[in-house]
Order: C-alpha cells, then structure tokens, then sequence
C-alpha cells in the first residue's frame, strides 16, 4: 500500500453515516478551516488524524484481534499515544463524539483534570436512553 501518492482528505475519504451527515463536501472554507482546527479522527490504522491528513482506503476496525508486534490488539499496540496527542493540543476538555470501540483509547487513560464529555444519541425509552446507532 503507497502511504505517499494519491491519498484522500481524511475527512472525505470516510463513509461512515457520521460522515454523511457531517457532509463535509459542502462545506465552505470557513467551516474547512474550523474542522481542521477542531476535530480529530481516531483511526486504528494511522492513530489519530486531522481532517485533511491524507490516507489510503483501508478497510480495519480498532477492536480487531490483531496482533501488532508484541501487542495483542490495535487497542495495546496504540496504547496511550492516542490519549497523549489528542491532549497535548486541548485545554484538558474534550468532546467525545466516537463510538465506544474507539472512545476506549482515550478513556482508559483519563486524568483526573481532564474533561471528557461524551455524547449519547438515542431516544428515552421508559426511563433510560435506548441508543441509536444512525442518530
């Protein structure tokens, strides 16, 4: 796989229904420019990702049984990198819009000063949130 020619802006190159709704195709520069500032993608193939970081279709979900090295998963090869860099750039107050599989590689490894504020779609159902995938 060429890591170096003919790579796709993160943010375009995802298909995922977040990114869908998201619609970054449409947006204007000033809402390009915000998201590269803002947002970042967590990957378990390239850590984490800024929105026109270029990458190559892959196809490697974060919780795969996959041993890398001496890690047994993608969760022990990253282990805290992903944490440390998505820090490194906050005032310590992060807005979790990742799904489980890929909030555990920021979770696990919290702070007691950091603010980790995670966002739940769904409905109430009764008297508990019932989540939705698609929301």
């Amino acid at each position: 796989m060429d890591l170096e020619h003919n790579l796709t802006p993160a943010i375009l190159a995802y298909e995922g229904i977040q990114y869908q709704y998201m619609a970054p195709a449409v947006f204007e520069e000033e809402m390009l420019s915000w998201v590269q500032s803002h947002l970042r993608i967590l990957s378990g193939f390239y850590g984490i990702l800024r929105p026109f970081d270029g990458v190559r279709a892959y196809r490697l979900e974060m919780q795969a049984r996959l041993p890398v090295g001496e890690a047994k998963d993608l969760y022990g090869f990253w282990g805290g990198r992903i944490y440390q860099e998505v820090y490194k750039e906050s005032d310590r107050i992060l807005l979790n819009l990742a799904s489980k599989e890929y909030s555990r590689c920021v979770e696990s490894f919290l702070e007691p000063e950091d603010r980790f504020i995670t966002c739940v779609f769904g409905e109430w159902s009764g008297s508990k949130i019932v989540q939705k995938g698609t929301y």
